[in-house]
């Protein structure tokens, strides 16, 4: 899976004001369930965003598990799933104090941060074989808020409640 992760804030990130993400995921769909009930993991990566008046970059990666239901009307499935997820955050680089006397330069190294999280996803996608299907997929992160200072005057960032990984799926089941 690949998408573009966000909101984030806009006045704290430089262009681009989305994290590019890419994911991987394995669910499992018991026989017994006929393809209505399931258990799904997936990890999810970014590239960083940069911060302005930052010499570094924020870089965060999302781990989560779910159960997950499923229906589908001809060839068009619908699928939605919630479970509990973990978030890894870590902010790296240098900022300069032009407030100080005389002005200084700090290195900077928060994390990685280990948030608890609350993963939620939701599917729309198209059959386009047996075992292969294409959808649009949404995954939110629900985590603390996450405020980055440097000597507790300088803001660097602020993080908002929920992370919304929106990007493309395709899926090969396998019996």
């Amino acid at each position: 899976m690949g998408g573009a992760r966000g909101p984030i804030p806009m006045e704290s990130i430089d262009d681009p004001p989305v994290e590019q993400q890419g994911a991987l995921g394995l669910s499992i769909w018991p026989k017994g369930f006929k393809g209505r009930f399931g258990f799904g993991a997936s990890a999810q990566f970014g590239s960083g965003v940069h911060i302005r008046n930052f010499d570094g970059q924020l870089i965060t990666w999302t781990f989560g598990a779910t159960a997950r239901v499923r229906t589908t009307f001809g060839p068009f499935g619908f699928e939605l799933g919630a479970g509990p997820g973990v978030r890894l955050a870590q902010l790296d680089g240098t900022a300069t104090l032009s407030n100080a006397v005389p002005p200084m330069t700090v290195a900077v190294h928060h994390g990685p941060s280990v948030l608890p999280a609350l993963d939620v996803v939701g599917v729309v996608d198209v059959s386009l074989g047996q075992h292969i299907t294409v959808g649009v997929v949404v995954d939110g992160s629900v985590h603390s808020f996450q405020d980055y200072t440097l000597n507790r005057a300088l803001p660097l960032l602020e993080t908002p409640l929920v992370d919304c990984l929106v990007g493309l799926r395709l899926s090969v089941g396998i019996d």
